[in-house]
């Protein structure tokens, strides 16, 4: 009996133990939300590595100019890393290949979990936390429009005459204006021609009626 009795004694204070522990350890989960914006719109989309909690959204469609964010949260201290990128799609657009490391540091603050967020662009860092909450600033992608291609001339305007010359148009009476002018300057050299001859003529005649008197 007082074997029982022992027994029983130490496992309710095993379980007060490990009631104790757990409650010790049992924090208030702290959200961290990473704010993103793509210009030209886009996909943004956030991985994480081994071991870190699973954001609410892992995948973020942005019309141009929209912010969106990724909502984590985290339940009890640690270091915790994730990678943010654009995600291309089939547009004819230039997309942004940057890629933020965003790294997330959760601490115990006399039972509180509280949060600093440190994020690198590339090899670079790009900002730290801003307010209590650990949120970062905004991460921005920039995308590119392509400029349109040029058309290519098709064949059929190498067939194509020019447009005429506005400057001196000529017209059908135009033409015949000339054609005119033509024929009244030739009939005029021929009158000319034989006016001459026929004063020739006569002054032969009046020289020749003289000597015959």
């Amino acid at each position: 009996m007082k074997k029982l009795f022992t027994f029983i004694i130490l496992l309710v204070a095993l379980l007060m133990l490990t009631s104790t522990v757990a409650f010790a350890f049992s924090y208030t989960p702290a959200k961290v939300s990473v704010p993103v914006e793509i210009e030209q719109g886009g996909t943004a989309v956030i991985i994480p590595e081994v071991n870190c909690p699973i954001p609410e959204i892992c995948e973020l469609k942005l019309a141009d100019g929209e912010v969106g964010r990724f909502y984590i949260d985290f339940s009890e201290p640690g270091s915790y890393t994730y990678s943010v990128q654009v995600q291309p799609d089939g547009r004819d657009i230039t997309f942004d290949t940057t890629v933020y490391t965003v790294r997330i540091y959760v601490m115990d603050d006399n039972g509180v979990l509280k949060t600093t967020v440190v994020v690198n662009k590339g090899d670079e860092k790009f900002a730290g936390h801003t307010g209590s909450d650990g949120t970062p600033e905004c991460l921005l992608f920039a995308n590119i429009l392509l400029p349109p291609e040029p058309t290519e001339p098709s064949d059929e305007g190498s067939n194509v005459s020019p447009p005429p010359d506005k400057r001196n148009p000529k017209t059908s009476d135009d033409t015949m204006m000339e054609h005119y002018f033509l024929v009244a300057m030739i009939a005029s050299a021929g009158l000319l021609g034989l006016s001459v001859i026929y004063l020739a003529d006569t002054n032969k005649m009046i020289k020749k009626k003289k000597n015959t008197d």
